[in-house]
């Protein structure tokens, strides 16, 4: 027989020991407590993980994981029928339960090497209907695999396990593994009834549970009530002896010994107290709106200081963005499960600590400054970050950031780091800052040729000769180091900025590189700025000193908060003709420059932390100076002379244009979308406001059915109406015509079912429709579709049809629909080489020709045609490959 492998023995001798463990000594114990049965739980998932990764390890052979699929599974499991929710398809849109023995073989078949890792998050003993103890574990399962067609599989996933203990065989067995949470309002009731109460007005703010009664005061729920704590009167009486004067109680009369009191009071006291009131009410509607608490996508709970953790939002799994910085908080272990996080911001918080968050690979955005953190190893698995601000934390290694491409901004200031090996790898940073650091060599820096920013101030350095092949440098901070020379900086074409302070950079040194670099401004002394300062003209300085809070003759400290500046707000300054000064102030968020008489945006184009620019009522004209502004997402252009946005094609965090009364017109904008798709441009708002006034109710009500408007729709809302890809138009006999889709420029597919529209005339503006359905309509004109070229799709299904020349043009077509009309010849299809599916079902049609010889055809359906069989069969002999329903 063949020599078993080590492997093999380890595997079975730990069935042995495991099954022994939980089977038969400890359980055997009469008197065994709940946390005797928690660890032996534990033991028996510890061993199902084991068998996992025995059945995902190649070195196992074929024989030795059928014995433990057909076998060994039993030791663990109840029967054979036990079911388990799949979840070894990553991509499956529907949950799938399979026998015990199907699941073991498909992680063998499914993975040519599998690792699972299961990070038991609670064990909870329960009782059931029957009432039978069972136990339920709740974790968190990692699958790190390689699948048979060699494709990566990496993910995290919440999984539920239930074991059921026998108290007569003292046996523990699982009996189901899952990840769909059952007893669903019971757990939220639990969630919502243990909640502290100001998770319960964050959540439940301005919602009411009837007229009377907000959701905030509900402390708990049932299947058929509600619990609410309500004021009941409590009566108390007692009586008191008064003598000389001391109050007593009369049932001291004794120690008197037989004298009298000189008084007696009797006193009857009513007081209020909050009591819980059970009230029978239909509750569907409030565990609907718990469900939606759970489903929320966003948190931001900064600068609330009433809050002490964030313990109800271990149930929000649909998190993608949580905000809690500035506050007392200090414990991520509630978003230990939330894998599905983009963006977490807690800086300015007690978080030390940040292993709960090793599942939530999938983040993109951390800002975690000022903070007590010191270990970031977590962070080696989060492939997709882009944004990293740890500044002013304890951090002492970027160690696990090495090899993260997606990284694009990293500021790292006042971290105990002292080398920046880990970061030469990082070639897609745009921005870095290591500044109060004791970084000495930044020569691992050499590959980083796009970033634009990089941030030195307060380093030990001595040289600058790893900035050399930083061609897309613009700003470089060096302040307070032991630099001596620019040298290294004129190669670089983009470098704007030089700021070099208490260095060893001379007003000589500075003169000969401005010399060769005259638009890069060298800032290398308090006295320039100083100057800088005094050289503003009177409105400017009582403009900054105004908004900085400082002094009319400010001090260096002071004049540094003035660049330091978050906020300017400009806008109404009829003097205001130039942004000069403002190109100081690097560290702007948000710029209003609104009905001010600027026409040039030069001195802001360095301004890269400006997230909000308003221009409008502006004479600009000109906005080429922002495409460098890369965190910019608001921006004001209304009433200005602006025509074209190019500009701000690669601006990727723009989410938000107001250009009405712009000279923007519709394929400007289509441009823009087709380079950034989020961002939402309003530019027609008077003409949508026209639009919509004009539409008849029923038009109202198509368009309210397809996104939420207000009972008057503001401008971002017409906007949405006007960039709709998608309409349909269905069972709405009152609808005789489609003329407001004349708005509707992006459309890209339209169905209509069950109207009375008869004309298509206005799709013919819609140049980028690529699926049309219009079966059941009284539509007997297809001209209008002539010209309309990107069609890919065109269901004609059931209309009173009979020309099909205009469809002859449409080279990009590849399903067509013509079933049950009365068009009778095909030969309109010649040119249409890439159809790929026709249905000519129902129709007169005769002869296939020239269908029959479209390359491309894949799928022919004719059924109740007058089509003869022989056609047919003599096209089956010749195009095999295609599929004929006849």
């Amino acid at each position: 027989m063949r020599k078993i492998n080590l492997l093999f023995i380890t595997f079975l001798l730990t069935i042995h020991c495991l099954s022994g463990a939980y089977c038969q000594d400890t359980i055997s114990q009469p008197d065994l407590e709940a946390e005797d049965y928690a660890q032996q739980t534990r033991d028996l998932v510890s061993y199902f993980e084991g068998t996992l990764n025995f059945l995902g390890d190649p070195s196992a052979t074929v024989q030795e994981k059928e014995i433990v699929i057909n076998e060994s599974y039993i030791k663990m499991f109840k029967d054979d029928k036990v079911q388990i929710e799949d979840d070894l398809d990553e991509y499956r849109q529907t949950n799938i339960n399979k026998d015990v023995q199907a699941y073991l073989k498909d992680v063998d078949f499914f993975f040519t090497e599998a690792r699972f890792t299961f990070d038991i998050q609670k064990v909870e003993q329960l009782v059931n209907s029957n009432n039978e103890i069972y136990f339920k574990v709740s974790l968190m399962r990692k699958l790190d695999a390689k699948t048979i067609n060699n494709e990566t599989v990496g993910n995290s996933r919440q999984r539920f396990i239930e074991i059921n203990l026998n108290p007569i065989q003292k046996e523990l067995k699982i009996v189901s593994y899952y990840t769909t949470k059952i007893n669903e309002r019971e757990e939220l009731a639990s969630w919502w009834g243990n909640m502290a109460t100001e998770w319960k007005d964050f959540f439940g703010a301005n919602i009411m549970v009837n007229d009377t009664l907000p959701i905030t005061k509900l402390v708990g729920l049932t299947d058929d009530a509600i619990i609410v704590n309500r004021m009941h009167s409590l009566i108390r009486n007692d009586s008191f002896m008064v003598v000389n004067q001391d109050t007593l109680l009369l049932s001291e009369i004794g120690i008197l010994h037989g004298h009298r009191p000189d008084t007696i009071l009797y006193l009857n006291d009513t007081s209020g107290v909050l009591m819980p009131d059970t009230l029978l009410t239909d509750v569907s509607e409030i565990y609907s709106k718990l469900k939606g608490f759970t489903q929320l996508k966003e948190v931001n709970i900064s600068y609330k200081f009433q809050f002490f953790d964030l313990e109800p939002l271990s149930e929000l799994t649909e998190l993608k963005l949580i905000d809690f910085s500035n506050t007392v908080i200090g414990d991520l272990s509630p978003l230990r499960n939330l894998n599905q996080l983009d963006a977490i911001y807690f800086s300015n918080t007690q978080v030390s600590d940040l292993t709960p968050l090793q599942y939530s690979v999938n983040i993109k955005e951390i800002h975690c400054f000022n903070t007590p953190l010191e270990d970031i190893r977590i962070l080696s698995g989060f492939k997709q970050l882009e944004k990293l601000y740890c500044f002013n934390s304890e951090i002492t290694s970027l160690a696990p950031i090495s090899g993260m491409k997606t990284l694009q901004s990293l500021r790292a200031s006042g971290t105990k780091i002292t080398d920046v090996n880990a970061l030469s790898d990082l070639t897609f940073l745009l921005i870095l800052d290591i500044s109060n650091t004791s970084v000495s060599n930044i020569g691992p820096l050499k590959n980083l040729g796009i970033l634009e920013v990089l941030n030195l101030d307060n380093t030990l350095i001595s040289s600058l000769e790893a900035v050399r092949n930083m061609k897309e440098l613009k700003t470089i901070q060096f302040n307070n180091t032991n630099i001596s020379n620019l040298d290294d900086l004129a190669g670089l074409p983009l470098i704007q900025k030089v700021y070099c302070e208490r260095t060893g950079i001379t007003s000589a040194i500075a003169t000969a590189f401005t010399r060769i670099k005259p638009g890069c401004l060298v800032i290398y002394e308090t006295e320039e700025l100083t100057n800088w300062w005094k050289g503003l003209p009177i409105y400017w300085k009582a403009i900054l000193s105004e908004q900085a809070k400082i002094s009319a003759s400010p001090n260096p400290e002071e004049l540094h908060e003035v660049i330091n500046l978050n906020k300017l707000d400009l806008s109404g300054n009829r003097y205001l003709q130039n942004l000069d000064p403002v190109g100081r102030l690097i560290n702007l968020n948000t710029l209003l420059l609104s009905k001010t008489e600027i026409t040039d945006l030069a001195p802001i184009a360095n301004l890269s932390e400006l997230t909000t620019l308003d221009i409008s009522n502006t004479r600009v004209a000109n906005i080429n100076d922002l495409s460098s502004l890369h965190n910019l997402e608001t921006l004001n252009i209304e009433n200005t002379r602006i025509d074209n946005l190019d500009a701000l094609g690669g601006l990727t965090q723009l989410r938000l244009i107001l250009a009405d009364s712009s000279r923007l017109n519709q394929q400007t904008v289509t441009t823009l979308l087709g380079k950034q798709p989020d961002v939402k441009v309003i530019f027609q708002s008077e003409v949508l406001h026209v639009w919509w006034n004009n539409l008849t109710q029923d038009w109202k009500d198509v368009f309210r059915n397809a996104i939420s408007l207000d009972i008057n729709p503001n401008a971002v809302q017409l906007q949405a109406i006007a960039d709709l890809k998608k309409l349909e138009l269905t069972d709405n006999l009152a609808i005789n015509s489609i003329s407001p889709i004349s708005r509707l420029l992006l459309l890209e597919e339209l169905f209509i079912k069950g109207t009375m529209v008869n004309d298509l005339s206005p799709v013919s503006d819609l140049k980028y429709l690529k699926k049309l359905e219009i079966p059941g309509n009284p539509v007997a004109d297809l001209q209008p579709i002539a010209n309309v070229l990107t069609l890919g799709l065109l269901n004609i299904e059931n209309t009173p049809i009979s020309d099909l020349s205009p469809v002859a043009s449409l080279i990009n077509l590849k399903i067509l629909n013509i079933g049950g009309t009365h068009i009778k010849s095909l030969k309109p299809i010649a040119s249409l080489s890439k159809l790929e599916e026709l249905s000519i079902n129902n129709t007169d049609i005769k002869s296939l020709s020239p269908a029959d010889v479209l390359p491309n055809l894949k799928q022919l359906k004719c059924f109740e045609t007058k089509i003869k069989s022989k056609q047919i069969n003599q096209l089956r002999t010749t195009r095999p490959g295609l599929k004929i329903y006849y």
